[in-house]
Order: C-alpha cells, then structure tokens, then sequence
C-alpha cells in the first residue's frame, strides 16, 4: 500500500485502504487566529469572551493551497482531483 504525505497539511494516509476502499484526502480547515483573538482564557483555562463575538470573523479557515482529492468529471471524461493543491509525496 503506498503511503502518501500531502505537502500542504502535511498529513500522512495510504491509498488504498487496508480494506481496499479508495481515500480521497481533503485537507482539513485549520483555526482562524482572528476569530481566536476575541477570547481570553480564565484562572481554569475556559475560554472567556473578550467582548461581543464578531459574526463576520470565521471560526476556521481553508488550509492555504488546499488540497482536495474528491473526483469532479471534466468535459472530456477525465476525472481529476477537485483541487490539486500543492500536491503529495510518496513516502518510502
């Protein structure tokens, strides 16, 4: 089984699975430091509002040259990964 590490997250997966299903690895959201900031953490190590929570500030964001290996269809009938990212290593 090959073993695969995603060059923008860095995750490590194989493809195919043990079981021989197919794993299409997508790069998870990563935490928003903006969003972070408007909170304080207490004596107990609870996260406490700063202030009023800023709706339009998102709790996470797309990890940066994500890589997403779901299939789309291209007109020609050639899947392809829906978005490349910054690729994948084979690891030895």
């Amino acid at each position: 089984m090959p073993i695969f590490r995603c060059k923008a997250c860095q995750s490590v997966y194989v493809n195919p699975q043990r079981d021989g299903t197919s794993y299409f690895h997508t790069c998870a959201p990563i935490h928003n430091p903006a969003y972070e900031a408007q909170f304080t953490l207490d004596v107990d190590g609870n996260r406490i509002h700063k202030g009023p929570l800023n709706s339009a500030i998102p709790e996470s964001l797309e990890h940066p040259n994500k890589r997403d290996e779901n299939v789309v269809t291209q007109p020609d009938g050639k899947t392809v990964p829906k978005t490349p990212g910054t690729g994948r290593d084979t690891l030895p």
